[in-house]
C-alpha cells in the first residue's frame, strides 16, 4: 500500500480548497499513523478496513499517546475526511461516534494577576507578545504572525490578517503596548531587525516565531512566581474579553474585535463577566438559619 499516495491526495484536495499550510499539515497528524496501521498491522488497503478495526485503532491511539477526548475527535475527523474526500466511501458516524465532551468554563485571571504576570517578565520580547495577547485579545498564532506593517500607531489599531475564521479585522493598539513594541524593536541588534515579521525566529528572521516560544514560557513564569499552573496563552484573550465587557463594551463590538463569526462564541463572556464581578448575592445571604 502506498501511504504517500493517500497523503498527497489529502494535500491536493485541501490546497485546492485554499486551506493554510498549517491546516494541511494538521490533517495528516492522525491520518498518517492510521494509514501505517492499515498497511503494517492489518495488511489492508483502507478501503477494506472495517469500522471495528477503525475503533480499535482509535482506542489504541488514545491510550498510547494519552490523547484527550477532544484530540481523539480530531483524529476521527481526519479519518472521516480520508474516507469521504479521498477514498469516496460513505462514512457512518454512528459506527465511529465522536466522544462527548464537557465544556467547563475557562479560567479567567483577574486584572491584578494579569498586571503582575506581565510586569514581572524581564525579556522585552516575551513581555511585548503577552501584552498583545491581553491588550488586543489576540490568539497566539495571530501575535506570532503579525507584521511590522500591521502596527498603525497613528490610528491606534492593529491589522490582523485572515486566520482562524478567514476574516481580517482591526483591533485596538493601546499606547502602553505600542511603547513596549518600540522598546522591543530598539533592543534588537541591527542584523535581527526585519521590515517583515514583527516577531521572528532566533535563527531565521525571514520566518515568524513559533507559538511554543510563548506557550512554553507561560508555565515557566508561573513557576518562577510560585503560582499554580492555571494560565495559557488563551487565558489572556479570555481576560481581555471578560474585562472589556465588564468595562462596558457592548457584545457586538466585542465579537467583532475578537474575530468571532457568531455571537454564540462571544456570549460566554457575558456569563464570565457576571461571575468574575462578584456583584451577585445568593438569596440565602442574610438569613438566620442556625
Amino acid at each position: 500500500m502506498d501511504v504517500n499516495f493517500y497523503l498527497s491526495q489529502i494535500e491536493e484536495i485541501l490546497s485546492f480548497a485554499k486551506y493554510s499550510e498549517r491546516t494541511i499539515i494538521s490533517y495528516k497528524t492522525y491520518t498518517k499513523p492510521f494509514l501505517l496501521y492499515c498497511s503494517d498491522t492489518l495488511h489492508k488497503e483502507p478501503e477494506n478496513v472495517s469500522y471495528s478495526e477503525i475503533r480499535k485503532f482509535l482506542t489504541t491511539l488514545q491510550k498510547e499517546r494519552a490523547l484527550s477526548d477532544a484530540s481523539l475527535n480530531h483524529a476521527i475527523s481526519e479519518i472521516r475526511f480520508l474516507y469521504e474526500a479521498v477514498i469516496g466511501r460513505a462514512w457512518n458516524p454512528k459506527q465511529v461516534p465522536a466522544r462527548r465532551i464537557s465544556h467547563p468554563l475557562p479560567f479567567v485571571p483577574d486584572r491584578q494577576t494579569v498586571q503582575e504576570f506581565i510586569s514581572t517578565i524581564e525579556d522585552i520580547k516575551k513581555k511585548a507578545m503577552i501584552s498583545l495577547l491581553y491588550s488586543a485579545g489576540l490568539r497566539i498564532h495571530e501575535v506570532c504572525h503579525l507584521k511590522c506593517s500591521d502596527i498603525d500607531h497613528g490610528k491606534g489599531q492593529i491589522y490582523v490578517s485572515p486566520s482562524k475564521n478567514r476574516h481580517d479585522r482591526f483591533v485596538i493598539l493601546t499606547e502602553n503596548t505600542f511603547q513596549l513594541l518600540c522598546s522591543y524593536w530598539h533592543s534588537l541588534p541591527p542584523h535581527l531587525k526585519t521590515r517583515d515579521w514583527l516577531f521572528t525566529q532566533q535563527t531565521n528572521i525571514e520566518k515568524p516565531i513559533y507559538t511554543q516560544f510563548i506557550s512554553g514560557f507561560i508555565p515557566e513564569h508561573e513557576s518562577a512566581l510560585g503560582w499554580e499552573h492555571r494560565l495559557s496563552a488563551h487565558s489572556f484573550r479570555h481576560a481581555y474579553a471578560t474585562h472589556s465587557y465588564q468595562d462596558g463594551m457592548d457584545i457586538l463590538t466585542l465579537s467583532r474585535l475578537l474575530g468571532h463569526t457568531s455571537l454564540n462564541s462571544t456570549t460566554i463572556y457575558v456569563h464570565l463577566a457576571d461571575i468574575c464581578s462578584g456583584s451577585h448575592r445568593s438569596p440565602m445571604e442574610g438569613m438566620v438559619i442556625g
